[in-house]
């Protein structure tokens, strides 16, 4: 027992210096690639800062969810300047997914009049050694006179990392199971089927009107809707298994006419319940008769 003074500052230094660094999210990360980008756009064609940012598997809506490339590439340069930034942000505690939201100003030239206004909401992912690059884009329009939501700012409150598995499994499946039973309630009763699902702060992003922030008011949004069909293109979930996203097509099956849209679901991992962050609804309109 005489070495006991010795040894036990030994050991409690070995096992401080074996302990895991800290892991926290890249919010901050994920905001300055985005911010980049649209500084980018203001030197380029906005095409050109696309192309430069988007990820070789990106997804693009145009109307409909279909390959960035090479259709980006082609065709001629842009004839729209494009000022946007983010508002909201997230961030897997893996690093390996990200999203932003906000809003975004049309102008056919730098510095000209504001000709339409929008709200961009993007997924981000990135390699184990590479760069932030945007997977899947998807913006609604907005009403001129609609309000601006400041811009993201860092906040030092932020739920803690549990410590990451690399290589984790079951989270992709997992979501899969939480996506697959809101499109099937959806279709009975979406107002309950996404009530059930929201993240307190979650929005709600629809063509044509300002963002519905907060639980309660989005499932007010929702309720003018009662039926909707979901059916999924794409879904992934971070390795950490804290942040996913799923985006396809819908329909409002109570409409007195025919009602399509595109749509993305960011989703969230709170004490093992996938909850939704953020819903985005953009109408595709039918062709000219």
């Amino acid at each position: 027992m005489k070495h006991a003074s010795l040894v036990l500052p030994l050991l409690l230094s070995v096992a401080c210096a074996e302990a895991p660094p800290p892991v926290t999210r890249p919010i901050a990360e994920v905001v300055a690639a985005e911010r980049a980008f649209s500084a980018r756009a203001q030197v380029v064609n906005a095409r050109d800062a696309f192309v430069e940012n988007f990820a070789p598997d990106a997804i693009l809506f145009s109307p409909e969810p279909s390959p960035a490339f090479p259709a980006l590439t082609e065709g001629p340069p842009w004839g729209v300047n494009i000022v946007w930034g983010p508002a909201v942000a997230g961030a897997a505690c893996s690093g390996d997914l990200g999203w932003t939201t906000g809003p975004a100003e049309y102008r056919r030239q730098p510095g000209g009049e504001v000709v339409r206004r929008g709200y961009y909401s993007s997924i981000w992912t990135r390699g184990a050694d590479g760069p932030w690059k945007v997977l899947v884009d998807l913006g609604i329009g907005i009403p001129l006179d609609a309000p601006r939501e400041p811009d993201w700012v860092e906040s030092g409150a932020q739920a803690p990392c549990a410590p990451v598995l690399a290589g984790a499994a079951g989270f992709t499946s997992g979501l899969a199971r939480a996506d697959a039973l809101l499109a099937s309630m959806a279709e009975a009763d979406a107002a309950a089927a996404f009530g059930a699902r929201l993240h307190p702060a979650a929005r709600l992003h629809r063509t044509g009107v300002a963002p519905v922030i907060g639980a309660d008011a989005v499932r007010q949004a929702l309720a003018d809707h009662p039926k909707l069909k979901l059916a999924k293109d794409g879904l992934r979930a971070a390795a950490s298994g804290d942040l996913g996203f799923s985006y396809g097509r819908g329909a409002w099956l109570d409409a007195a006419t025919e009602q399509r849209f595109v749509y993305l679901l960011v989703w969230e991992r709170v004490a093992g319940d996938w909850l939704l962050r953020l819903i985005v609804q953009d109408e595709i309109k039918p062709p000219p008769a």
